[in-house]
């Protein structure tokens, strides 16, 4: 059982529990109460303004004695060429990257980093052998390439569903080895960083980001939803095999906490993790969204009706992630920063601004400050037409963590 699940004695914590839907014990509480909202609150952003979105965080940014710049991996080196008019904006990635390399307010502040492939054995660890041969030699039948949504029939797809997840793995070894204890190679993108171990160098890398996964559809054995591999899933997993063994995981009977704030329920990580006490999945997302057929109970979820806006959105997120950070104390936190609650998404159905958005990204950086718990940070979704909103929304998730995270403002890096 975990940690304050037996005795819920807080009011707190009894109005939380009223308002989310929460797994039988001895995961969870009570089962399948929905949050609801008052509807749509505060207007649509300005699609006319191309300025940075601001934002004051509660805490002050750190020095750049304390942090290195903050390191971004990015997979779009490894293209994909989509049917015309398909529907999902492949391109937004590469986008979102252009974008931060052409912040001159980031100079200096963030490290661009050519994501390296995920190794096999690390993607096998969640995903069973079979499934990853058919996605490997581009055998899925028609019925699993319609569920994952992309033509599967290309290497292409291959080699970047294995980026997207070891950038993820790579940022996870970031965090909690520290860059200098990283094998660098970054410039052989055939296989994921491997760390050199040593528990007795403390952290000094606190935040490390993906330019793309979030890949929260991909369950076990298949995939769904643009969702190939979950490398959130497969990075969690690396770390406990990896780090499990050292007392800052060792210790912890729930040392990772996944906070999935897509706008759509992470479904295959609610169900990767659902017998692995070790992960703690928080999903807060629209109720009446994608996935209908095969949506899962996390630890926590939370369903916001349609045209749920900033003020009721940040108010449950301001009231959950305290309950999360003080039960569970997580020693790693994987953010999955989706940005299609935006009122502009096409897919999204809530009515949040860029400005709530950018609320929300750094309540999240405002508790692993708190808590100086490592954090990884990743894309998900974000399908506005044109994709211009989605992309200034993701480009504000990097953005505000390299204020927040990064060294100081001294030169462009890139490896």
């Amino acid at each position: 059982m975990r940690p304050g699940v037996g005795v819920v004695a807080s009011s707190m914590a009894n109005a939380l529990l009223t308002s989310a839907r929460v797994r039988n014990p001895p995961r969870g509480f009570e089962r399948r109460t929905s949050a609801s909202s008052t509807g749509r609150d505060g207007g649509a952003p300005d699609t006319n303004r191309t300025e940075v979105a601001s934002w004051t965080p509660t805490d002050a940014s750190p020095t750049s004695q304390q942090h290195p710049p903050l390191r971004c991996y990015y997979s779009d080196w490894a293209t994909v060429t989509l049917p015309d008019n398909h529907r999902f904006p492949m391109d937004k990635y590469r986008a979102t990257r252009l974008v931060l390399e052409g912040d001159a307010s980031l100079f200096g502040r963030v490290t661009m980093v050519r994501s390296p492939t995920a190794r096999l054995e690390d993607v096998l660890s969640v995903h069973c052998a079979e499934y990853v041969t058919r996605v490997s030699t581009c055998t899925l039948s028609e019925k699993e390439e319609r569920a994952i949504g992309f033509p599967m029939r290309n290497q292409e797809q291959v080699t970047r569903s294995f980026a997207s997840t070891g950038g993820t793995i790579a940022a996870m070894h970031d965090v909690l080895i520290g860059v200098d204890d990283i094998r660098d190679d970054d410039d052989d993108a055939t296989n994921a960083s491997v760390p050199l171990i040593n528990s007795k160098k403390p952290f000094r890398l606190k935040v490390a980001c993906q330019i793309a996964g979030g890949t929260h559809h991909a369950f076990h054995d298949s995939g769904e939803g643009f969702c190939v591999f979950n490398d959130i899933a497969c990075a969690a997993t690396v770390c406990l095999g990896t780090y499990g063994h050292l007392p800052h995981f060792s210790q912890s009977e729930t040392p990772i906490l996944v906070i999935d704030l897509d706008v759509h329920q992470g479904n295959g990580t609610a169900k990767i993790f659902e017998n692995n006490s070790k992960v703690v999945t928080f999903s807060m997302h629209g109720a009446g969204n994608y996935p209908w057929k095969t949506k899962m109970r996390s630890d926590y979820d939370v369903d916001l009706p349609d045209d749920t806006g900033d003020e009721t959105y940040l108010a449950h997120l301001n009231k959950w992630l305290p309950y999360l950070f003080s039960t569970y104390h997580p020693k790693l936190v994987f953010y999955q920063a989706g940005v299609d609650a935006l009122a502009e998404d096409t897919f999204g159905r809530l009515a949040m601004t860029r400005t709530g958005m950018l609320k929300r990204n750094h309540l999240v950086y405002d508790k692993c400050v708190e808590h100086d718990t490592p954090l990884v940070v990743t894309m998900g979704g974000g399908y506005s037409k044109p994709f211009g909103k989605s992309v200034a929304a993701h480009a504000d998730v990097f953005r505000s963590a390299a204020y927040r995270f990064g060294g100081a403002p001294v030169g462009v890096k890139r490896k």
